[in-house]
């Protein structure tokens, strides 16, 4: 048995340039013509002149409690017995006005004592504080991270975000799962999970902040940030690409272009790798190179079903109603248990003035969008 909790949706940032896209491919013509090893990629000495040591950079206490945290605790949740009590106390508790009463807002990640403190915070400060609380009330915790679609740009091929969803996964009495989630985006069936480890989860923190920071042009800091999440999660493919960002801004091609390389060694399906490596051949000439890479992104693009469903309410604007319908049929064929693409089939047929099949397209909306 499987028992929800939905909180308000969170977005993770990460810096991305160009069209997001896809691959499935293992290997690439091209590669990076200077050897440039990961840890010379980790010391940033270039950057910095020497080389960057671990103990220069940033360390937080991201999931601890303090006194007030211990007393909330032991007023709210650790009289009740047992798991499951414990585990919707508890979650009440965190969200109730005459209580913490948290509140939601995306930019802010925060370790869970700052979490506490301001009763605000984002995905990843509610996961922290969330799972302080669990460890300290001996609940058995798992942190996941939800594969959800993309979010295409309509009208546009250039997207600047992207999301990554995490929730919590409690398995409570050694015999049913209690998913604390933060949106109903993470609960559906044909989503698949992924256990994070706790320094998988700890290094999306320091890539928040990273980001944020290469966000302010704070460069350095950006470094340090985006460098001390990758000691602790050295195969996130995202974070590799942000470092690739990071040293093409500050104007070190090669180290940007091998960065970006070992993010599709991680993930061959890394959009923003893929994409930023197009954007740098273009900015250096190679145009042999960016034209490669850029192919490779629109080819796969048009088989992503969340950007074709996107095509089609742009058709269906434009009243070109076939093409509409070729692309929503294409959506639905890839993932034929995604409510909202009936949704927009129907609004097709009811604008091809054919109601019989507009009906039907919106029972089978209202189906899934059950489920």
């Amino acid at each position: 048995m499987k028992i929800i909790f939905c909180l308000p949706r969170i977005i993770i940032l990460l810096i991305l340039l160009l069209c997001l896209s896809a691959c499935n491919t293992t290997s690439h013509l091209y590669g990076a013509d200077n050897i440039i090893s990961q840890q010379e990629l980790l010391n940033a000495k270039v950057v910095f002149d020497e080389p960057l040591k671990p103990s220069e950079l940033p360390e937080h206490r991201i999931i601890s409690l303090n006194k007030e945290m211990e007393e909330f605790l032991d007023k709210y949740v650790l009289t009740a017995r047992g798991e499951e009590k414990k585990a919707r106390l508890l979650l009440k508790a965190m969200f109730d006005k005459d209580k913490l009463g948290m509140v939601y807002d995306p930019s802010s990640t925060y370790t869970a004592e700052e979490a506490f403190e301001k009763k605000i915070g984002n995905c990843l400060s509610f996961s922290y504080l969330y799972a302080a609380f669990a460890k300290r009330t001996g609940l058995n915790m798992r942190f996941q991270e939800v594969e959800i679609p993309l979010e295409w740009s309509l009208g546009t091929d250039q997207i600047s975000l992207s999301t990554r969803h995490t929730n919590i996964r409690l398995i409570v009495n050694n015999s049913h799962d209690f998913i604390v989630d933060i949106d109903s985006i993470g609960i559906g069936n044909h989503y698949k999970t992924l256990s994070m480890t706790e320094n998988e989860i700890l290094a999306l923190y320091y890539s928040n902040l990273g980001s944020q920071y290469l966000l302010a042009e704070q460069y350095d800091d950006a470094f340090k940030y985006i460098i001390k999440a990758l000691y602790l999660s050295p195969e996130d493919a995202s974070v590799w690409t942000i470092l690739g960002v990071l040293y093409r801004l500050k104007g070190y091609n090669d180290y940007a272009e091998h960065a970006h390389f070992i993010a599709l060694k991680y993930d061959v399906k890394n959009y923003p790798a893929l994409n930023n490596l197009a954007f740098l051949y273009k900015q250096t000439g190679e145009l042999e190179k960016a034209d490669y890479f850029m192919k490779q992104s629109k080819d796969f693009q048009e088989k992503d079903p969340y950007y074709r469903y996107y095509k089609a309410i742009e058709a269906l604007n434009e009243e070109k109603y076939y093409m509409a319908l070729d692309h929503i049929n294409f959506s639905i064929d890839r993932y034929e248990e995604e409510a909202k693409f009936y949704m927009v089939k129907s609004d097709i047929y009811t604008a091809l003035g054919d109601i019989r099949m507009a009906s039907k397209a919106m029972a089978s909306a209202q189906k899934f969008a059950q489920n």
